[in-house]
């Protein structure tokens, strides 16, 4: 579960300062199937709780084979059956990644490995596993 605080602070001058959203990106190897499936369910909870504006989400693949293309057209069937509609292009991880979420779920060991190379010299990573 992911919990974030986005109650909004008072300036000195007593006027309430918008709080900065929280952003979380999910990976997979590919990001066809299960990244965004995780974010169209994590998008679809969100909107359901009235919070869409205080997250940026977004998902990635740690390999580039099908960058440019919707997601699997099996997995957004079965998505669309539950409700959600996944409407994502693929696209690789970017060093900027690292920089600028807040929160990454990697959907397996194999990817979360490749994360851990990716990003020893950009951020501390750990693994929930662990």
């Amino acid at each position: 579960m992911v919990k974030a605080s986005m109650a909004s602070s008072a300036s000195s001058t007593g006027v309430a300062t918008e709080t900065k959203t929280f952003s979380v990106l999910f990976v997979c190897l590919g990001n066809i199937c299960r990244s965004p499936a995780a974010e169209g369910v994590f998008r679809d909870i969100v909107k359901k709780k009235g919070l869409d504006s205080k997250f940026n989400i977004d998902a990635a693949g740690t390999m580039d084979y099908h960058e440019g293309n919707l997601a699997d057209p099996r997995m957004r069937a079965a998505s669309k059956r539950s409700g959600i509609e996944i409407t994502s292009i693929s696209r690789p991880i970017r060093p900027s990644d690292f920089r600028d979420f807040d929160l990454i779920l990697v959907m397996d060991k194999q990817n979360g490995g490749t994360m851990g190379y990716w990003s020893s010299r950009l951020c501390t990573l750990k693994f929930l596993s662990s």
